[in-house]
């Protein structure tokens, strides 16, 4: 939530060139964050705060701001007390999108899961649904850490594009599939539906992203709900054998690949072993970084806290500062 100043009401629209003054500062941020909304007058402040609240903690949360112009920062008045805010209700989960994605999963001889940041919260379920299937989770960046790296089923993006060619299912959760549908088609071409193979299933709670990226299942829901809602589906799977081996495999193959990266990840290598298990890393944009995105290892739920693809350059050390702050027990360290 950002609370931020606005010229004399007046002023606004006016263009004089007033204090700070943007032609639309709320169309402005619109354009990067969730939404942006302006107290107009005194007594909408308890409803205007509570919807931007609101909105900021409902379906696939995100910033929002909160405007006040100057004159009406000074006025007073008596306003009841606010009334606790809640999400907004999410849609059941469509039962013919759980049954669909549960018939190509049980068909599938060669799985794959791909987490991202939407999946932080639904760690239990990813690893439960991964063990029950027996194949590898992938993530890229936001998905690091949704099941510890030293799983035996979790995979780095280097290895896991090893096993891309055989896989016949794709498990999105809380992912953009960024990794798959872009970086490994190498970043100038277009796709905006899946073909098979693989069939694409999605576990996203932003609809949006269903038309951003069409899926052959899509499955609107909350990451955590979604993956529970599928294994309740799915029946004891054929076992999917020989994917430990697959995956040391794979691994084995791109090893060198990996370390050939250097110095970086003799840097990551003394980060990792300073770092405690549950320690922050934090990243920022530079080569140890980038070097990262494959060389890192998070065992636990958003201990990896990065700036996503908008590469914002200087990103590290005052996010660190915010995540020591949150959690001052802790360890935050940033690379940049």
């Amino acid at each position: 939530m950002c609370l931020t100043g606005q010229v004399p009401s007046e002023f606004l629209g006016r263009e004089r060139g007033h204090l700070h003054e943007l032609a639309d500062l709320q169309a402005t941020l619109s354009t990067f964050i969730k939404a942006a909304y302006r107290i107009e007058h005194l007594q909408d402040t308890n409803r205007t705060f509570s919807k931007a609240w609101r909105t900021m903690i409902s379906g696939r949360q995100g910033p929002v701001s909160l405007e006040v112009c100057w004159d009406t920062m000074t006025m007073t008045a008596e306003l009841p007390a606010p009334k606790k805010v809640r999400p907004e209700a999410t849609s059941a989960i469509d039962p013919t999108a759980i049954e669909a994605a549960a018939k190509f999963i049980a068909r599938a001889r060669r799985p794959m899961i791909m987490v991202g940041g939407g999946a932080q919260h639904a760690g239990k379920a990813v690893r439960e649904l991964a063990e029950k299937l027996n194949c590898p989770v992938v993530s890229h960046r936001g998905g690091k850490g949704v099941i510890p790296g030293d799983h035996p089923l979790a995979m780095d993006c280097v290895a896991s594009y090893e096993l891309w060619s055989e896989t016949d299912v794709l498990i999105g959760i809380g992912s953009r599939l960024e990794l798959q549908y872009m970086r490994w088609t190498g970043m100038q071409r277009m796709i905006q539906r899946a073909d098979a193979p693989p069939h694409v299933i999605r576990i996203d709670i932003d609809p949006a992203e269903m038309r951003r990226f069409k899926p052959h299942v899509p499955i609107i829901a909350d990451a955590d709900d979604g993956t529970h809602a599928l294994l309740q589906e799915l029946a004891d799977p054929k076992a999917k054998t020989g994917t430990a081996k697959r995956i040391r495999e794979a691994r084995a193959a791109v090893h060198d690949r990996i370390h050939a990266a250097q110095p970086q990840m003799q840097y990551l290598a003394v980060l990792r072993d300073e770092l405690p298990r549950d320690g922050f890393f934090v990243d920022d944009l530079c080569q140890v970084v980038y070097t990262g995105y494959f060389g890192w290892q998070a065992y636990d739920p958003r201990t990896y806290v990065t700036c996503g693809y908008q590469g914002t350059l200087g990103f590290g050390y005052p996010t660190a500062l915010g995540v020591k702050v949150a959690n001052p027990d802790k360890t935050a360290r940033s690379c940049g």
